[in-house]
């Protein structure tokens, strides 16, 4: 069997999406190593060949350019090209917006597809044609209830056709351990207590809620006077957030790090006493459960798919996103801990990580929707 799969990217600046992408090819790697794959991936440059158990049946073909219409032109040559020379018997489309690549590769060479949708991308479909596509797909993967009720709304027929698996974290990677020296010297955080975020900051990811917690800092700075805010992550809408934290006289209290691989991030997230994210546009959250992983207390939104990041509440904060008061109060609660005694509880934390979020859960989740497809024949019908 020959699987075809269209990416967006999985190495190059991994945020939640890439690295969904990435559990998800190591599930199909891992317990189907006989299987021939061709990944496409249209941003990529390079693979990065230590993030997967690579086999000789697995290429992958990079077109990331400079130039973003290059890629796009690179990406749709290459993908006919292979399609017709491997002759694949099935199509894995990570990214709704490659799914009209998908669907008319469906209508030409009539091989069946499924689509991953992530978040946002899911939540209000505008174009016809993907629509078309996700009904054709025979089956849509949705990384969190919410989404899935949210492309409900919009296509009800699909409402069988979708397959919740959930994100993941890699528990070995992200562990609690001590304070980081070096942090601590590098930032001179000695003394202080510490608050952070991990987001793209992107004019088109500003509902992440960092400018909330930044308007927040003011009335927290009067009852806890000895805290930095860490924000982490690199965008277009870093201009605007400089301007903030100068009208608001927080350069002192606010560090701007820009990008952190994702080698380096469990230091920062077990740098901080708290992590917060009053999001009202997560698909799930990944960084949640990496900062839970670490033992770290946790705020998000209560308004996406954040709140099952968060078990409903059972391991995290959760607080209306557009109320900079309940934010302010939420995080003096915590930082002077008077919530639940379980949401500050280090151990009890990263155990309900591991059980509910880890690496082999996702696989074995995944196993479950390769197996009802790859070795169904009706899909193939």
């Amino acid at each position: 069997m020959k699987v075809f799969i269209l990416s967006t990217g999985i190495f190059n600046r991994q945020y939640g999406q890439q690295r969904y992408e990435l559990n998800f090819l190591q599930s199909l790697f891992l317990f189907y190593p006989k299987i021939f794959f061709r990944v496409i991936l249209l941003n990529d440059k390079k693979i990065e060949p230590p993030l997967l158990n690579l086999n000789k049946n697995i290429k992958f073909i990079c077109c990331g350019k400079r130039i973003r219409l290059i890629s796009k032109i690179k990406f749709v040559l290459f993908g006919l090209f292979y399609f017709i020379k491997d002759k694949p018997n099935f199509l894995i489309c990570g990214h709704i917006n490659l799914s009209v690549l998908s669907f008319f590769l469906y209508k030409v060479f009539g091989i069946p597809y499924i689509i991953l949708t992530h978040g946002t991308d899911a939540w209000n479909i505008k174009s016809t044609l993907k629509k078309y596509a996700l009904i054709n797909a025979k089956k849509v993967v949705s990384v969190s209830r919410y989404t899935a009720q949210c492309i409900e709304e919009q296509i009800p027929s699909l409402k069988n056709k979708i397959f919740i698996l959930p994100n993941s974290v890699d528990t070995e990677k992200f562990l609690p351990k001590e304070k980081s020296d070096y942090l601590l010297e590098k930032y001179q955080l000695f003394g202080y207590k510490i608050m952070l975020t991990v987001a793209r900051l992107d004019v088109y990811d500003r509902d992440k809620g960092y400018d909330k917690v930044i308007l927040a800092l003011p009335k927290v700075l009067e009852i806890i006077p000895n805290l930095k805010y860490i924000l982490i992550g690199e965008g277009d809408d870093l201009p605007r957030i400089k301007n903030l934290i100068s009208e608001l006289n927080l350069n002192k209290h606010v560090i701007l790090t820009g990008y952190i691989s994702d080698d380096r991030l469990p230091d920062y997230y077990n740098l901080c006493d708290l992590f917060i994210m009053p999001s009202k546009q997560e698909g799930f959250g990944i960084v949640f459960l990496e900062a839970l992983a670490c033992g770290k207390p946790v705020i998000a939104g209560n308004k996406d798919g954040s709140r099952e990041a968060l078990l409903e509440g059972k391991l995290g904060i959760l607080v209306d996103p557009d109320d900079i008061n309940v934010i302010c109060k939420a995080i003096i609660d915590v930082l002077n801990k008077k919530v639940p005694s379980k949401l500050i509880d280090s151990q009890y934390l990263r155990k309900e990580i591991v059980e509910n979020f880890s690496k082999e859960n996702f696989f074995k989740k995944a196993k479950t929707l390769f197996d009802s497809i790859l070795f169904d024949r009706k899909y193939f019908n």
